[in-house]
């Protein structure tokens, strides 16, 4: 995982991490965060593809006051036959949803494994209701929310925006570099063994493109 300053095409820094998602996302957290004690940089945005919009690093990102210009990754429409959880309205004032048929699915707890909180219907409600053949076929109907989920709704605020438009195109260029890696510098394949093996290639590889990068600003027009 490279560290890419699109002001310059500079790499910053990189990190060796397993080919698993929550590690690429703990990486960036590391990336970020040396950034700032080595080099003194505490960027004011990240761009990055729909792999990295989880609601736990869009959080921890605004958090930091980092902007982030990524797709969030949205399951919540992944249920077959019955109501989404789109159907279902949030009253932030009530901590409460609102189902299709207008009755209320009150707050009853927090899953701390899943980070997540817990909304359900009383039975009653949905004992009565003509909608509950699409909605569920228990006695009553749960819907989640991330706790971090008012980050994932900053974040989709942020889509359409001029800024992000800008940020997306800007994305490009990380592509173009990662094919430069690949294609000229020789990690298309590693040739030494576990993370420390390819961390070594990793900084080498980076170090290499930053040479060239200053080779070319440093040349006489």
């Amino acid at each position: 995982n490279p560290l890419l300053d699109l002001d310059t095409d500079c790499i910053l820094d990189v990190e060796a991490t397993p080919a698993r998602f929550a590690a690429e996302v703990a990486a960036t957290r590391t990336l970020l965060s040396r950034a700032g004690t080595r080099l003194g940089i505490e960027p004011a945005s990240l761009s990055a593809d729909k792999a990295y919009g989880s609601a736990r690093l869009l959080g921890w990102l605004i958090d930091r006051n980092i902007t982030p210009y990524i797709p969030v990754i949205d399951r919540t429409r992944q249920r077959d036959a019955f109501f989404t959880r789109d159907a279902f309205r949030y009253d932030r004032e009530a901590d409460a949803y609102c189902c299709p048929a207008d009755k209320l699915l009150s707050y009853c707890g927090t899953n701390r494994t899943k980070q997540v909180r817990v909304y359900r219907s009383r039975p009653a409600d949905c004992a009565a209701c003509e909608l509950k053949p699409q909605c569920t076929i228990g006695p009553k109907r749960g819907v989640t929310r991330l706790v971090s989920e008012e980050a994932r709704d900053t974040v989709r605020a942020l889509a359409g925006t001029d800024a992000y438009v800008h940020a997306r195109r800007r994305r490009q260029r990380i592509e173009r570099v990662f094919g430069h890696l690949k294609r000229n510098l020789g990690l298309r394949t590693l040739k030494l063994r576990g993370l420390s093996g390819a961390a070594e290639e990793f900084t080498m590889a980076a170090a290499a493109y930053n040479l060239q990068l200053l080779a070319r600003q440093a040349a006489p027009a």
